[in-house]
C-alpha cells in the first residue's frame, strides 16, 4: 500500500468496463446460488476484467461486488448479516465483541445500501481466544 502511494500508482478500469459503477464492502458475503452462477459465468465470459483485478489493490473488497452492483442482483442486495462494531474511527479492524454488545445485535437489522431491504444479523464479529464467556451468554440467549 505505502509504495503504491509514494510511486503514486494509478490504475484504470479497462475501457471495454468504464460502463460499468464500481463497488466495494466487507468480504464476508452470503449470496444465493443464481448469484454466485452470474458471476462464475460473468468471470468466464470476462478474462480482461478478471485480469485488471489481478493488479488492483484490495480486490476482494471490490471484485465481487463490482460484478454484483451492475447484474440484475444489484437491487436484492442488503447491507450485511454480520455485526461488527466499528465505532472506533479509522480502526483497522472491528472491536472484539464483549458481553456488552449482546443487546446491540439481538433483533437488529441494518438498513441496506442498495434498495429498500434491511438485514438480520445473522453472524457476529470479532473474537478472540479469550472470549469464551461471552460465546456461552450468546449460546444460552440464541440456542434453539
Amino acid at each position: 500500500n505505502r509504495a503504491i502511494k509514494v510511486l503514486n500508482i494509478k490504475q484504470k478500469i479497462p475501457v471495454h468496463y468504464a460502463y460499468m459503477q464500481l463497488a466495494g464492502g466487507s468480504t464476508w458475503w452470503t449470496l444465493s446460488n443464481k448469484c454466485i452462477r452470474y458471476i462464475v459465468d460473468f468471470v468466464e465470459k470476462n478474462p480482461k476484467f478478471v485480469k485488471f483485478y489481478e493488479h488492483t489493490l484490495i480486490p476482494e473488497e471490490t471484485f465481487v461486488h463490482t460484478i454484483i452492483a451492475n447484474s440484475p442482483f444489484a437491487k436484492q442486495v442488503v447491507n450485511t448479516v454480520t455485526y461488527a462494531d466499528w465505532a472506533v474511527k479509522d480502526a483497522a479492524h472491528p472491536e472484539i465483541i464483549t458481553k456488552e454488545h449482546v443487546p446491540s445485535f439481538k433483533n437488529s437489522t441494518f438498513p441496506s445500501v442498495y434498495g429498500n431491504k434491511t438485514a438480520e444479523v445473522l453472524f457476529v464479529r470479532k473474537f478472540t481466544d479469550d472470549s469464551k464467556p461471552v460465546l456461552d451468554v450468546i449460546e444460552k440467549l440464541y440456542r434453539r
